[in-house]
């Protein structure tokens, strides 16, 4: 694992948007994420869509653990949990732009 992330609030959200209107059930309805506060599940992601969200950052960043970040379960899920989870349990790290590269692909 690795303790450090050099990816800043805003471009995690970044990431966290494109990702998410990708797995969105309605990508052209969906309710971009603008805080770190701001609930991934209350009116952004169905079960399936956040499942897929997780599947992608454990790809990202390397996570090779099963846990999924621990509000979840409880059905309620922000950007920073999930960066604080990312940030726990990566063991890769990139820079934003090799991240930026990859996100082109997601997005297709």
């Amino acid at each position: 694992m690795m303790d450090t992330c050099s990816l800043t609030d805003e471009e995690f959200i970044h990431i966290i948007n494109v990702i998410s209107i990708r797995e969105s059930s309605e990508p052209d309805a969906f309710n971009r994420v603008e805080s770190m506060h701001d609930s991934l599940i209350l009116d952004r992601l169905d079960s399936l869509g956040v499942m897929m969200l997780v599947v992608w950052l454990h790809e990202l960043f390397g996570i090779t653990t099963e846990t999924v970040p621990t509000r979840a379960l409880k059905g309620d899920l922000t950007v920073d949990d999930l960066f604080t989870f990312v940030k726990k349990y990566q063991t890769k790290g990139y820079t934003y732009a090799q991240i930026e590269q990859t996100l082109v692909q997601i997005s297709k």
